[in-house]
Parts: C-alpha cells; sequence; structure tokens
C-alpha cells in the first residue's frame, strides 16, 4: 500500500504469489506513471567494477538478526554470477542481483533494492534497504 494522505491518493496491490514483489513494483510503477506520483521517475545510478577477489569475502550464508514468525532463522545465501553478488532468498525463491555503486554498496537494478555491506570484527554485515540486517555465517 502507498498512500499520500495530503492529496488523497492510495494503491493497494495484492498478489498471491511468492514472487509478487517483482509484480508489485511493475504495477505500482505504472499506477504511479499514469496518475504522475512521481515513484516511477528513474534514478540515475553510477556502477563500478570490483575485482571478483574483494567480491569472494561476500560469499556465503547469512542470518537475519531476528527470528521470523513461522520460519525461525531467516537464511539467505550470496553467490558470485558473471561478476556481481547474487543473493538467493530460498524463503520466497526471490533473487537479486547487485551491481556495485561503491566498495560496500549495492543495487539491484531492476527492484532498486539498496545493500551496504560493513564489516563488523571481520565478519560482513548485510543490510538491506536500511532496514534488514543480516549476519554472515562463520563455520
Amino acid at each position: 500500500m502507498v498512500a499520500f494522505a495530503n492529496k488523497g491518493n492510495a494503491v493497494i496491490i495484492m498478489t498471491n504469489a511468492d514472487n509478487g514483489g517483482k509484480l508489485i513494483g511493475e504495477i505500482l510503477r505504472s499506477v504511479s506513471n499514469y496518475y504522475n506520483w512521481g515513484i516511477s521517475k528513474p534514478k540515475v545510478v553510477e556502477v563500478i567494477d570490483l575485482p571478483v577477489e574483494y567480491l569472494k569475502g561476500f560469499v556465503g550464508t547469512y542470518k537475519l538478526n531476528f527470528q521470523v514468525s513461522a520460519i525461525g532463522d531467516y537464511l539467505i545465501e550470496i553467490t558470485i554470477v558473471e561478476n556481481q553478488l547474487q543473493v538467493y532468498d530460498p524463503n520466497n525463491g526471490e533473487t537479486n542481483t547487485l551491481t556495485a555503486t561503491e566498495d560496500f554498496k549495492y543495487i539491484d537494478l531492476i527492484t532498486g533494492d539498496e545493500v551496504t555491506v560493513k564489516l563488523e570484527n571481520n565478519i560482513p554485515t548485510v543490510l538491506f534497504n536500511n532496514q534488514f540486517t543480516f549476519y554472515k555465517e562463520q563455520k
């Protein structure tokens, strides 16, 4: 749901699919474009190439910093595909391909999801959209 209370505009989009997030984004951008809400304005980002050796330090299994109802430990997998980080979420089947904008900042050019990677005590931590924190599992 997105609402602009000061203008009296709103849209509610529901799907019944595990990969509904991408469909919701497409519908939201289309509605925004049609009604000129400004949500769909393109964002220009400058991307950089990072060496695969650098990216390898982020490969592994990551766990969300809180338990999720009916799931428990919420895990994601980060791999390298075609010189980019790829995040696979087995809980909903979604995959994000992350393109570097800085050494520790990435964006999914399709969904617009922004990811920051931090090192805490030499352990990679992934922050999705400034909301969800995942810590790399140590073997």
